[in-house]
C-alpha cells in the first residue's frame, strides 16, 4: 500500500506537465491547413500582385501601374469588364427575388412537405456543374425544349439564339446559384417567430 500511494500520487503530475494549453493545442490542429491556405493561396496571390504592380528591366523589379492603366484603359478590356458587372447584377438579383419567394414559401410549408422541398433544393447540387451545364445547352438550343415550347404557344415565330448570348449565360448561372440562396435565407427566415409575421 505504501509503496502504491506515491505512484497514484505522481499520476496527476505527470498528467498536468503534459496537458498541451487550449491555446497551443488550437495553433497545431490550425496549422496544417494554414499552411495549405499560404503555399497555394496567399504565395501565389502575393506573385501575381508582384507582377501586375512592376516590371522587370534589366533584371531589376521596377513598381508601375502600366498594367492596370492598360486594364483599364484599353476598351476591349473595358467591354470585359462592364459585362461581366451586367451579368453578376443581374444573376444577383434574379437569385435573390426567386431564392426568397421559395424560401419563403418553404418556411411556411408543412415540415412533411418542407422536408421533401427541401430536397428538392439540395438535389441539383449533387450534380456537377458540367452535367447542369450541358443539360441547360440541350434545352436552351435552337432546336430544343425551351424554343419548341415558345413555338408551339405562338411566343417566336423563329427559334431564338439563347446559346452564345448573355441570356443563357445568365439563366444558367441562375439555375447554378439559386440552392445556395435559397439554403441562406431559408437558415435565416426559419429563426423569425411566425407572431412576428404579418399575416397576408
Amino acid at each position: 500500500m505504501s509503496a502504491a500511494a506515491p505512484a497514484l500520487n505522481a499520476a496527476p503530475s505527470a498528467s498536468t506537465s503534459s496537458t498541451v494549453p487550449g491555446g497551443a493545442r488550437m495553433a497545431m490542429l490550425l496549422a496544417p491547413a494554414l499552411l495549405v491556405v499560404v503555399v497555394f493561396f496567399v504565395t501565389p496571390f502575393a506573385i501575381l500582385l508582384a507582377f501586375s504592380l512592376g516590371a522587370k528591366t534589366s533584371a531589376q523589379w521596377t513598381p508601375t501601374l502600366a498594367q492596370f492603366l492598360r486594364l483599364f484603359g484599353d476598351p476591349l478590356y473595358q467591354r470585359i469588364i462592364l459585362t461581366t458587372i451586367g451579368i453578376a447584377l443581374q444573376v444577383t438579383v434574379l437569385t435573390l427575388v426567386v431564392g426568397y419567394a421559395m424560401a419563403l414559401a418553404l418556411v411556411r410549408s408543412r415540415s412533411l412537405h418542407r422536408r421533401f422541398l427541401l430536397n428538392l433544393v439540395v438535389l441539383p447540387l449533387m450534380l456537377s456543374g458540367v452535367i447542369r451545364t450541358f443539360g441547360w445547352i440541350v434545352l436552351l438550343a435552337q432546336n430544343g425544349a425551351v424554343n419548341s415550347v415558345l413555338g408551339q404557344l405562338g411566343a417566336i415565330d423563329a427559334p431564338v439564339k439563347f446559346l452564345g448570348t448573355n441570356l443563357g449565360v445568365v439563366v444558367g448561372l441562375t439555375h447554378i446559384l439559386l440552392p445556395f440562396m435559397v439554403l441562406a435565407i431559408h437558415s435565416n427566415l426559419s429563426y423569425i417567430p411566425p407572431s412576428l409575421v404579418q399575416p397576408v
